[in-house]
């Protein structure tokens, strides 16, 4: 074996240190403030489109020529990515996993459909550095939105008698609770609503009174009913307003 073929051998087993480029304390500065500037939200959306397949009993009618169909659903705004930036959004209802560049976005904003109105679902943005950067794919921040689930109780009747209730809610960020629990606290929840409103309603009776007989010359009529002789008696007496120069 030649001397070459020797050397050429050597070198296949030498590693070779492969040097990262990074990002200067400058650049670095730069672009986690960029990141900061990164937000996500979410906002409850109604689409309203015209449908050409109306319900069979509208057919022929007026209503089927203008019928339209709403469209619920939520959308995740990410806000402000810039060139140097990307990010890859997870979610954990099906880890579906999503790339975003700034070539995506539209002036740097992104919106996400989601239409599973029925489920809790979690939503991770992960931001990393872009190609634009001498240090690209470092992870800069992480953020997380938590959507809410479309409440299909909202919807019942009787609802409408303590609409503020949290089980009564339509958008709402708890697990769905089962028939049986809900309407056993929904009755509790009305039974002490309507307790309340008539401790009120009496106190407010009450207050009425008082404030009456103490701001007005009224006479209090006592009716007593003489049993053995059948005879009515009437006393009268009278409440004087007191004045506050009176003696």
């Amino acid at each position: 074996m030649t001397r070459f073929k020797i050397m050429f051998l050597l070198l296949l087993f030498i590693p070779i240190e492969v040097f990262a480029a990074t990002c200067d304390y400058e650049e670095n500065a730069i672009l986690n403030n960029e990141a900061l500037n990164v937000k996500a939200n979410y906002e409850i959306k109604v689409d309203r489109y015209k449908d050409d397949h109306p319900p069979d009993e509208i057919l022929g009618t007026p209503e089927a020529e203008d019928y339209y169909v709403e469209e619920e659903y939520i959308q995740i705004n990410i806000l402000n990515l810039t060139e140097n930036l990307y990010v890859v959004v997870t979610n954990d209802y099906d880890d579906t996993e999503v790339t975003y560049n700034y070539s995506n976005t539209t002036n740097g904003n992104i919106s996400i459909k989601w239409s599973h109105m029925m489920d809790l679902v979690k939503y991770k943005i992960e931001v990393y550095t872009s190609d634009n950067t001498n240090c690209a794919d470092d992870l800069l921040r992480t953020l997380y939105v938590s959507l809410p689930r479309y409440n299909d109780y909202s919807t019942y009747a009787v609802c409408d008698k303590v609409p503020d209730y949290y089980l009564c809610q339509r958008y709402v960020t708890y697990e769905k609770v089962e028939f049986v629990d809900f309407e056993k606290s929904i009755r509790n929840e009305i039974a002490k609503v309507e307790a309340e409103e008539k401790e009120k309603n009496e106190k407010h009776w009450y207050d009425y009174i008082v404030s009456f007989f103490e701001n007005y010359w009224v006479p209090i009529v006592v009716i007593v009913v003489v049993a053995a002789g059948g005879t009515i008696t009437y006393v009268i007496i009278r409440n004087k307003k007191i004045r506050g120069n009176a003696k």
